[in-house]
């Protein structure tokens, strides 16, 4: 039986940003932490964890 998402009470996010190809550069990481960052402080939300970012 599979279980049922249940949404976590608070207000923590992890991200994680990866390359789809080998035509992809860096700028494509930065890119999606861009829009996680701006994804997270629009709906209320703290990235405590980032997977994928090179540096």
């Amino acid at each position: 039986m599979a279980k049922k998402f249940v949404p976590n009470d608070n207000d923590f996010a992890i991200a994680y940003y990866r390359f789809s190809s080998h035509a992809q550069s860096d700028a494509s990481i930065q890119q999606q932490r861009d829009a996680a960052q701006k994804y997270a402080a629009g709906h209320g939300l703290q990235i405590i964890k980032e997977y994928g970012v090179q540096g």
